[in-house]
């Protein structure tokens, strides 16, 4: 689960409609979504998909570490959106043993995601993730909120400062967070080294499309580019591929 820096005080009127469920519309062109992860810095990939991506995706629930946040199912861990038995079933379920990405197992054969995670495999190991997907013929999602550029560069300089001004409101308290934030800064050094690498390793559009010119994807559909983030002047950048024929 991704790590906690910064805590929303305010929410989409997206994320307070009433728990209940639907039917899926056949006709709907949207991709149906289901989301994992912690829901404190995790809140803006759900406020990212609930506005710059609301034409292409539809949110229908979301598991989250922290169950004690007031917008979310403390029992079922789930968004209250409208969704199916199915839906509700994929959220809750999941998979006890590691997987490797560039060899999913054939047992799990929903859509793929990976948020802000990309970046961590070198040109080999993410055009053998891509490469996985398309043999198998799932479709798959990458979306990345750094970015390798002067604004994404300067934006991670900000990052110690955050650290700084959020970490006495974290919860639960430690007092060695203290320590390590403040009388000895290991806490903000470290998460300012992170966001820098990480933004210096991120994949811009012409590197995802040059890594899915090399695989052998004819019957498979690739959507490579960027969207302006709601959140800052530091854009999305996303890749998703399906199979041709794939139903929604």
């Amino acid at each position: 689960m991704n790590a906690a820096l910064d805590v929303p005080t305010t929410y989409p009127r997206q994320l307070t409609h009433p728990d209940n469920l639907d039917s899926p519309n056949p006709n709907e062109a949207r991709k149906r979504v289901a989301v994992f992860g912690s829901f404190h810095g995790g809140f803006h990939v759900l406020n990212t998909l609930l506005t710059d991506f609301r034409e292409e995706a539809r949110v229908v629930g979301v598991a989250t570490d922290n169950p004690e946040h007031l917008f979310t199912n403390a029992e079922k861990r789930l968004w209250k959106y409208p969704h199916t038995r199915e839906e509700e079933g994929m959220v809750i379920r999941y998979h006890a043993q590691p997987v490797d990405a560039t060899r999913v197992p054939e047992e799990l054969s929903e859509f793929r995601t990976m948020f802000s995670a990309f970046h961590h495999f070198r040109p080999e190991e993410a055009r053998a993730v891509l490469a996985d997907a398309v043999r198998k013929r799932q479709g798959i999602g990458v979306f990345e909120g750094t970015h390798n550029s002067l604004w994404g560069w300067l934006a991670m300089l900000l990052v110690p400062l955050m650290v700084l001004l959020t970490t006495p409101f974290i919860r639960p308290f430690h007092w060695s967070r203290l320590l390590w934030t403040y009388l000895i800064p290991v806490v903000p050094l470290v998460s300012l080294f992170d966001g820098l690498v990480s933004s210096l390793r991120t994949y811009n559009v012409r590197e995802l499309r040059e890594l899915t010119e090399a695989l052998d994807a004819k019957n498979f559909q690739w959507e490579i580019g960027e969207v302006k983030s709601t959140a800052g002047p530091i854009p999305i950048t996303y890749l998703i591929g399906v199979p041709v024929g794939l139903e929604t």
